[in-house]
C-alpha cells in the first residue's frame, strides 16, 4: 500500500490482483479487512501516534473485485486521552460504490500527543 496523507485522514488506491483472491474475481475477506485495518491504523499512526489495534469490526456491503482500482480511506472519529475511535471504508473507485466499513479501537502505546511523520 503507498498511503497518503490528507489534514484529516490517511488513502491509498490500490489494484488487488489474483494472489489475494478467495472465490473467483473477487478478494478474500481476509485481504478486504486487513486493508481497512492498515489504512486505520496509518490514520492513527500519523495523526496521533504508535498504537495497537484492540478491537477492528467489519461491515462487508459488496464484493471486491480483483482487477479494479479500490480507494481506501482511514481516519480518526474520537479521542480519549489513550484510546483512540478509527474508521474506514473501501470504495470502487470507478463508481465510489462502498465494498466495506470498518471501525476500530486502537491504543496509543506512546506520547500521546506525538505523531509520527
Amino acid at each position: 500500500m503507498r498511503v497518503e496523507y490528507a489534514p484529516d485522514r490517511a488513502f491509498c488506491r490500490i489494484v488487488l490482483t489474483k494472489q489475494f483472491q478467495g472465490w473467483s474475481e473477487i478478494a478474500h475477506g481476509g485481504i478486504v479487512s486487513t486493508l481497512l485495518d492498515e489504512i486505520m491504523a496509518h490514520a492513527v499512526f500519523h495523526h496521533a501516534g504508535m498504537a495497537l489495534t484492540a478491537r477492528l469490526n467489519i461491515r462487508f456491503r459488496s464484493m471486491a473485485p480483483i482487477g479494479k482500482p479500490l480507494d481506501v480511506t482511514g481516519w480518526i472519529d474520537q479521542r480519549k486521552k489513550r484510546v483512540i475511535e478509527a474508521k474506514g471504508e473501501i470504495r470502487l473507485s470507478e463508481d465510489k460504490s462502498l465494498v466495506a466499513q470498518g471501525e476500530s479501537r486502537f491504543l496509543l502505546t506512546g506520547d500521546p500527543h506525538a505523531a509520527v511523520s
